[in-house]
This record gives C-alpha cells, structure tokens and sequence, in this order.
C-alpha cells in the first residue's frame, strides 16, 4: 500500500555536526484514508490568480483527488476555461 510518513527530528544529544538526532513517526497518510488530515485551502487566491480553491468533497467528485489502496492521485482542472479579465 502507499504509505506517506511525516516525522519530526529531535535532538537527542548536543552534537551541532547532526549527529545525535533521532526521529519519530507522527502521522502516516495511507490507503483510501490518505487525505482524511489534510486541510484544504478554501479561500480566495491569495495572490489575486485565476484559482479556485476547493474542499475535499468537490476535489474527488470532479476528479481532482483520487485515493486508493494502492494509489493516490492529486491532479488539476484540465477542462475549464477561464476568463482572464
């Protein structure tokens, strides 16, 4: 199954050349479930752009997100037009 992982480094020791550093697991994203801890920017563009943001129900219904056992796809609106004035 896909599996992504986030870990944080902690100093376990007072070394400044990186040694003595260790790391834990803190959250795995996988399987179907693999966008449940995301967060989803649904505002406006912050920078002014032709975005629109969308939930995470939207993303997978139009087809914009897709997670599996064995596969995750994030993808972008490649059938919009949109107006640039």
């Amino acid at each position: 199954p896909l599996l992504l992982s986030l870990v944080n480094a902690r100093v376990v020791g007072s070394s400044m050349n990186g040694t003595g550093l260790s790391y834990a697991l803190n959250d795995t994203f996988m399987g179907p479930d693999f966008f449940s801890k995301w967060h989803f920017w649904v505002d406006e563009d912050p920078t002014h752009g032709f975005v629109d943001y969308v939930n995470q129900s939207v993303a997978a219904d139009v087809g914009l997100i897709k997670a599996s056992d064995e596969r995750v796809y994030i993808g972008v609106d490649t059938f919009s037009w949109l107006n640039a004035s």
